[in-house]
């Protein structure tokens, strides 16, 4: 996993020894002073409570961080400097019992947090890289400060579970498995950042069969999520699918911006419901469309 200043390493270099530098240098550091720890311990501040169920060991959690040091000074972050317009992908892992892959503080500090809550973290260098250095600010026995947002839980068993949101009801028949459908649709990562918007390119929309995803000329749509959530949904109608990287999973894309794992939301919007494959349906691009 890559962000611009490396997170994704720098919390995994504790447990994984021989870190890529050039994934993460900047958010561990290296070489910086030896700081004085004013830790004694693990510091846990709710500053909002999410809903749903607490985090809990097993579980894949998808965060949005601001690490700083005691300073006020920002060594790593991936929360976008321009809310409406994110350019860095959630951070994933795995809550652990022993063996974690990210830094002791955030595998214990995570814990209990619900979606949607906000959390202030106070790591003692004890659980954050002890005596070592990571990159230029981050010296030995240094503690470390963050706020953590959770934004998506995916706990074990429950791999292949998705989430239906309709957001406008459309009229006349329900999709059902067989019949051919025509959507326009967008794919963002769970903090909105664009990957794809199907206006961007022309028709702008996609035609397949519901339930098998056939395209015709023995193509397939890849995507196992869209293919079976828009059945039930009618014409003219509006759905979020919340897709888990097992239903969103698309072999075709090579996107930096899209890490291994990622959970995606596709908005889709149903044009048309038919019998049999029709002709293309051709959508003008929105004034505010990008290529992403």
């Amino acid at each position: 996993m890559k962000f611009n200043v490396g997170l994704g390493c720098a919390l995994a270099c504790l447990a994984l020894a021989g870190c890529n530098r050039d994934q993460g240098a900047a958010a561990g550091g290296g070489g910086g002073k030896s700081s004085k720890s004013q830790l004694t311990k693990l510091g846990i501040e709710d500053v909002k409570v999410g809903t749903g169920d607490p985090a809990k060991v097993g579980d894949m959690v998808y965060m949005e961080y601001r690490g700083t040091l005691a300073s006020g000074i920002e060594f790593d972050s991936n929360v976008p400097a321009d809310p409406k317009n994110p350019d860095k992908a959630p951070f994933m892992f795995q809550l652990t019992n022993g063996q974690p892959t990210v830094i002791e503080g955030w595998n214990k500090g995570i814990l209990g947090m619900k979606v949607g809550g906000e959390r202030k973290l106070s790591i003692p260098y004890e659980l954050a890289y002890g005596d070592k250095s990571q990159g230029p600010l981050i010296g030995p026995k240094t503690d470390l400060y963050f706020d953590v947002k959770l934004l998506y839980v995916i706990r074990p068993g429950h791999e292949s579970d998705y989430g239906v949101t309709d957001i406008k009801q459309g009229s006349g028949r329900g999709v059902k498995k067989g019949d051919w459908v025509t959507i326009t649709y967008t794919a963002r990562l769970l903090n909105d950042l664009l990957v794809v918007d199907s206006k961007a390119t022309p028709p702008g929309t996609l035609q397949f069969q519901a339930g098998t995803g056939e395209l015709g000329g023995n193509n397939f749509v890849p995507i196992t999520g869209v293919v079976d959530g828009v059945i039930g949904m009618k014409e003219g109608g509006e759905r979020l699918l919340t897709l888990p990287p097992s239903l969103a999973n698309n072999p075709m894309w090579h996107d930096d911006r899209v890490p291994a794992g990622s959970v995606i939301r596709f908005d889709v919007q149903l044009l048309r419901v038919s019998d049999k494959q029709g002709p293309t349906i051709t959508v003008a691009p929105d004034a505010s469309t990008k290529k992403p």
